[in-house]
């Protein structure tokens, strides 16, 4: 094998010159993709070779990246970014061989060696710097300036980006299968497993109801609540608030549209913050009670869900702080019926040393809950209450 070595430093101040000199000769100054003879191709079988006479039919031809493999070692990443560049423009015709001894015989295609050093080795640059095939290769992880091609081109017939693809797929189906068995992530699951997975099935029922049951009200616990010091004033307040709440407007086009007055959501949303924050000033959801997700521009994201929906006043107290996984779930997998709720909501009561209150609601075929502080929920059962009959 050869060796690629770095020039004498004594050349540094003559790189341009030497280069020029370099092409003058005919040197290779870059990696490329160029024909080649199949015969040490690893694909090609001696067979074919031996025994008969090659005709004026007779044709061999393949495709090789000469001192690929040492171009890798050096990592150096002038080189590496070049080779991307020269995948990139190289037609498909490059990942073939072929031999013809003569018309009797056929023709024999297999891959090209360019195809095979392409395939198997590692020298596609990602942005950490690190070296991965294109089977094991993301888009989203290339180093800058390093770009897929608008239809794949040959990277596509590499099958880049195949493994990585297949890698989020199974860790989406392992996450999807670990929350439908009430795990809260796959890696909560696997930790279960290994702890407890020696044990009899029933007993396993046992410790993960127990484990949920913790992890349920250690969840719950960061959702701190603010009780009310006087909750029979406070509702009283909010029931005046409600009673002159802004109604809910309605103008016909396909279908129902409602019109919310100007600043209603936002309103809504900084009341939620007051009443659905931790310590730390992170908005928690009031079904999952884990943080937000993400954030934009600084503030937590979330959606700002009606409890009971179809109302004709339009209360900001009527509204919930969602993820957008609950959120989703709330307005499109509620079995809870809003004269359920409604009915659930009634029958709760709140005193001076109330914290928290949590009503059970079934979303997505899932038990589940929604969990209020004690005073925005004071707020909520007195601005229903106050609408009396116009629901």
């Amino acid at each position: 094998m050869k060796t690629l070595r770095r020039l004498w430093f004594g050349y540094d101040g003559e790189v341009e010159w030497m280069l020029a000199f370099c092409e003058a000769v005919g040197c290779q100054t870059s990696l490329r993709i160029v024909e080649a003879y199949p015969f040490d191709n690893p694909k090609f079988e001696d067979a074919w070779f031996q025994g008969g006479r090659r005709s004026s039919n007779y044709s061999a031809s393949d495709w090789d990246i000469e001192y690929l493999e040492e171009a890798i070692e050096t990592k150096n990443e002038a080189l590496l970014r070049g080779l991307w560049g020269v995948v990139v423009s190289a037609k498909s015709k490059v990942l073939q061989a072929h031999y013809t001894r003569n018309n009797t015989e056929g023709r024999h295609e297999f891959q090209s060696k360019a195809a095979q050093k392409l395939s198997t080795l590692a020298w596609v640059l990602d942005r950490d710097g690190n070296l991965r095939t294109p089977k094991a290769s993301d888009e989203a992880e290339l180093a800058d300036g390093l770009a897929m091609p608008a239809k794949g081109g040959l990277l596509t017939e590499l099958a880049f980006g195949r493994d990585a693809g297949m890698d989020r797929m199974t860790r989406s189906l392992r996450e999807r299968s670990a929350r439908s068995h009430g795990f809260a992530s796959d890696e909560a699951a696997q930790e279960f497993k290994m702890i407890f997975g020696d044990m009899p099935e029933e007993e396993q029922l046992k410790a993960f109801r127990a484990a949920r049951q913790w992890d349920h009200e250690r969840r719950a616990s960061a959702f701190a609540g603010d009780p009310s010091a006087n909750p029979d004033q406070r509702a009283a307040l909010a029931g005046i608030d409600g009673a002159t709440a802004d109604e809910t407007r309605y103008e016909m086009r396909e279908r129902s549209v409602v019109r919310r007055s100007p600043g209603q959501i936002d309103r809504g949303k900084e009341y939620l913050r007051q009443h659905c924050s931790n310590a730390d000033g992170h908005v928690i959801c009031q079904v999952c009670l884990l943080s937000m997700p993400f954030q934009i521009k600084g503030v937590d994201y979330f959606e700002a869900v009606e409890v009971i929906d179809r109302r004709k006043k339009d209360h900001h107290q009527n509204r919930l702080a969602l993820c957008p996984v609950c959120a989703a779930k709330y307005h499109y997998a509620r079995a809870t019926d809003n004269a359920e709720l409604l009915k659930l909501i009634s029958l709760e009561s709140v005193d001076e040393t109330t914290a928290t209150v949590t009503i059970p609601v079934t979303l997505a075929d899932e038990n589940s809950s929604i969990t209020f502080s004690a005073r925005h929920f004071i707020d909520l059962k007195a601005v229903l209450a106050s609408a009396g009959e116009q629901r």
